[in-house]
């Protein structure tokens, strides 16, 4: 376990080429398998980052860290669609189980949506670019709604994409906020 800590870490504190093809290979196989959020873990990684958070740390994080994990996402996430948009409730039942969630997971998403219209595609955005939402019932819900698969794709890679900067933000300054707290206490 140790030894995946440290490569996630290599992953995000040195963004480059080879770090974003690791971050796109372990995001496909986390979304296929569900084996730890790979995005939370790795924008975490971003309290130990020493350089300063500008505009062009965003731009490379983005580029080397949000993109890589969105199309690794998108890759993943396309066998569950598929089930679902082939095969629609009864499929997603048999598997269920594998993919540990329920089809009540899916119906509380199901209903937020009207089925088909513009609005869904943008509801299905905003879920796709939350911080912490799950994905699997969300990818179920666009697959048995039909969603067109370019649709599906590029918005899911966009959603993701807009997920892990938020979160890499968030978590970027959040543990900077903590870090200057515990400065303050000590030195009291």
């Amino acid at each position: 376990m140790h030894s995946l800590h440290e490569f996630l870490s290599r992953l995000v504190l040195e963004p480059g080429i080879f770090g974003a093809i690791g971050l796109f290979l372990v995001s496909i196989v986390d979304e296929l398998v569900a084996f730890v959020p790979s995005s939370l873990i790795l924008a975490a990684e971003l309290l130990f980052l020493k350089d300063p958070l500008t505009l062009a740390a965003i731009s490379r994080l983005t580029i080397f860290v949000g993109l890589p994990i969105a199309l690794g996402t998108a890759i993943g996430s396309l066998p569950l669609y598929g089930i679902a948009y082939a095969g629609g409730k009864p499929a997603i039942e048999k598997i269920q189980t594998k993919w540990k969630f329920s089809w009540a997971d899916v119906e509380k998403f199901e209903r937020r949506f009207d089925g088909g219209t513009w609005k869904d595609e943008l509801l299905f955005f905003f879920f796709r670019a939350t911080p912490l939402m799950p994905t699997l019932p969300v990818t179920v819900v666009a697959g048995t709604l039909r969603m067109k698969p370019v649709v599906y794709t590029l918005l899911t890679i966009l959603g993701i994409m807009v997920r892990v900067v938020i979160t890499l933000i968030i978590l970027r300054l959040g543990g900077e906020a903590v870090f200057v707290h515990a400065l303050h206490v000590n030195s009291q």
